[in-house]
């Protein structure tokens, strides 16, 4: 099982259109951030396809990166109007 399947679980429990973490909480939460996800933003990219973990974990819980922040150090997800 990936780390990253535990970043799902924060998003799930919200009720909004929409949820904003700090790389502090999602570092937290899995256990370390590698590097690559301090600096670039494939990193964070919303694919199905491919070999991004991270993204699967978020997707399949329907929820999409709108935005990161590499200065402010947070991404904000939206709840994706795809089924999961």
């Amino acid at each position: 099982m990936s780390k990253y399947r535990v970043l799902r679980r924060r998003p799930e429990r919200e009720a909004g259109p929409s949820v904003e973490m700090t790389f502090a909480e999602i570092d937290h939460v899995v256990g370390g951030l590698p590097a690559s996800a301090r600096h670039y933003p494939a990193w964070w990219s919303n694919e199905r396809e491919g070999t991004h973990v991270q993204a699967h974990a978020w997707m399949d819980a329907g929820w999409r990166v709108e935005n990161v922040s590499f200065t402010g150090e947070k991404v904000r997800f939206t709840k994706s109007l795809l089924a999961p």
